[in-house]
């Protein structure tokens, strides 16, 4: 993560198979979304710093969104499954 601005937003655009494991030089209150553009990329919530759907790796659809907060150690995010 970029330092500066309080909130980033990111659109995926993978065209294979992605996972993000990490988002890295944030501070403690920077917000992030990330609107999911492909069916490509997975966030890895098992065992990462990424925290959020239950524990669980999440496959985003076309038009699902995330948002997240950072606490210094760890982002917390609530996913949004928007798929129909």
């Amino acid at each position: 993560m970029a330092f500066g601005a309080k909130r980033h937003t990111f659109k995926t655009n993978n065209s294979n198979p992605t996972t993000i494991e990490s988002f890295t030089g944030g501070y403690a209150g920077q917000e992030i979304t990330v609107i999911f553009g492909d069916a490509n990329t997975t966030i890895d919530f098992t065992g990462t710093s990424l925290k959020g759907n239950g524990g669980s790796d999440f496959t985003g659809a076309v038009g699902d969104v995330m948002t997240g907060v950072f606490d210094g150690t760890n982002w917390y995010f609530n996913v949004q499954d928007n798929t129909p």
